[in-house]
């Protein structure tokens, strides 16, 4: 199945505008001068093609000359938020951003730091590119070709919605484990959608199912706690290549009712898919022995910060109201939608949730309904799963995606959940699949009105109005940051801005 090639044009424009915007974000309209906050990937990067694991930073000597380093009498010599083990810094966050950097700069012979910046917006540029390629081939693939306006609306409401952009302008190292994680989850998925609708008439591919599994073990490489929504990737993908496939007519042997072949074909995907993710998942372990003389340290335990994280299951329900319902506080200055520092800004918990007793929200977040309207759809893909799961022959493919956009937009926030705060660069574990499954529920809708044209109209108007609102509120997030992006780095352009766009009373314009 192809596209018209003035689809695929007017695709890439749509993805050379999101290209255009990331920029303007991410340089506070500077377009050419990009302002950073932390530069600590380079750091491990410049360890790497040193020939060692650890930070080219060396730990001060108050600090190795103490019993404990890990005393918070000694903060004001720690290096913040690093690991320290055997006289020297590590990393607890994923070693692939600093693998990624060290080889672009041995390949074009950068001597000078690269910011943090520089891998969040390489991060959300692939996840951009392959959510737009996903999202172009599901939409001819679940019916006929949606309108390419709902197309251009879901590839702007993926790439500018939701914390993207919010992240974009505050890149450190935590944003850039993310959004690569977040990164090669999506490109996996892109592979793995190929090999599942190739099943259907053909063995697929080797190298499509390898490549899914090379990109999903990248993604457990820059956050290790995607590692459960890759097994469920993985698992789900198998079962719907098995289910597409099938058998020659006749003599089909059963193996616990299902044909031996659809078996095979399963078995196949897993282990196409699994030798890259097993010889990268020992490839982790092994760099934690050689950290931290043990296999499963990551280097989280042995953090310097007065923060250590804790888990609990209490936090869950304090942690999934500022996720997906915090509200803004609204302003009549622009940009209007403020998300601040201050949490009494923002409104307190309701009095309903149990075990507030130590919860904080220390830094900005709004919940993902108010800010991403669009996901207001996501109810309708999820009925529309339902029904495919009813009669999957006669839903082929709904399921999986259904299934592997709810995947990623659940399982990796269950870590971040029990945690005894909330922050905006969490919710990005979870966006982009919540994001997806919304387009999913817009292609369902329209599917269902599209024999009827004032229902179509009606659709297609509630659609791209939904995903309007997405993108403008993603752009309001972007221009703030969590210390106020564009007021910090460009205030002249910011001034400017809230002086024409305000509309306060008295306020001049």
């Amino acid at each position: 199945m192809t596209s018209p090639p003035r689809r695929w044009i007017g695709l890439l424009v749509v993805v050379l505008i999101v290209e255009a915007i990331y920029v303007y974000v991410v340089s506070a309209g500077k377009i050419w001068d990009w302002p950073g906050y932390m530069g600590y990937y380079d750091l491990l990067a410049e360890g790497f093609r040193a020939g060692h694991l650890y930070l080219q930073v060396q730990p001060a000597p108050e600090l190795l000359a103490s019993a404990n380093p890990y005393d918070p009498a000694l903060a004001s010599y720690w290096m913040g938020d690093v690991s320290i083990y055997g006289g020297h810094y590590f990393f607890y966050w994923g070693p692939l951003p600093a693998l990624l950097l060290a080889a672009v700069k041995v390949l074009f012979r950068i001597s000078q730091p690269v910011g943090d910046q520089h891998l969040v917006f390489c991060f959300l540029s692939l996840m951009a590119v392959s959510g737009a390629l996903l999202l172009e081939k599901m939409s001819r693939r679940l019916s006929a070709p949606a309108p390419f306006y709902l197309l251009a609306a879901g590839v702007l409401s993926f790439a500018l919605g939701g914390p993207a952009l919010h992240l974009l302008a505050s890149s450190s190292v935590y944003q850039a484990a993310l959004t690569g994680a977040q990164a090669f989850l999506m490109l996996g998925v892109m592979f793995a959608a190929d090999v599942v609708f190739e099943a259907e008439a053909r063995p697929p591919r080797t190298w499509r199912m390898a490549a899914a599994g090379t990109a999903w073990v990248m993604a457990m490489a820059c956050r290790m706690s995607v590692t459960p929504a890759v097994g469920l990737l993985v698992l789900a993908t198998a079962a719907a290549v098995a289910r597409r496939h099938t058998p020659a007519a006749g003599g089909q042997r059963q193996v616990f009712g299902v044909p031996a072949a659809r078996w095979r074909q399963a078995i196949r995907v897993l282990v196409w898919t699994g030798i890259p993710l097993t010889a990268g998942f020992l490839a982790l372990l092994i760099y934690n022995k050689a950290r931290f003389d043990r296999w499963f340290d990551f280097g989280l335990g042995r953090q310097l910060t007065t923060w250590k994280f804790t888990f609990t299951l209490r936090y869950y329900a304090a942690n999934l109201y500022s996720y997906l319902f915090r509200r803004f506080s609204w302003s009549c200055v622009f940009p209007f939608a403020l998300v601040p520092y201050l949490p009494r800004l923002s409104g307190p918990l309701p009095p309903w949730i149990p075990f507030q007793k130590g919860y904080v929200v220390p830094e900005p977040i709004v919940g993902l309904l108010v800010a991403a309207p669009i996901t207001w759809l996501i109810p309708a893909a999820l009925r529309g799963a339902v029904r495919a799961l009813r009669g999957f022959a006669q839903a082929p493919g709904y399921l999986w995606y259904a299934g592997t956009f709810l995947v990623i937009g659940t399982v990796p926030l269950m870590t971040p959940l029990g945690l005894y705060l909330a922050t905006m660069r969490y919710q990005i574990d979870v966006a982009p699949g919540l994001l997806m499954l919304s387009n999913l529920g817009v292609w369902t809708l329209y599917g269902q009105a599209r024999a009827t044209p004032r229902a179509r109209r009606a659709v297609g108007i509630l659609c791209a109005s939904l995903a309007t609102a997405t993108v403008v509120i993603g752009l309001l997030l972007g221009y703030q940051g969590y210390t106020g992006h564009f007021q910090r780095f460009n205030p002249e352009l910011s001034s400017a801005l809230e002086r024409h766009l305000s509309f306060c009373p008295g306020a001049s314009h």
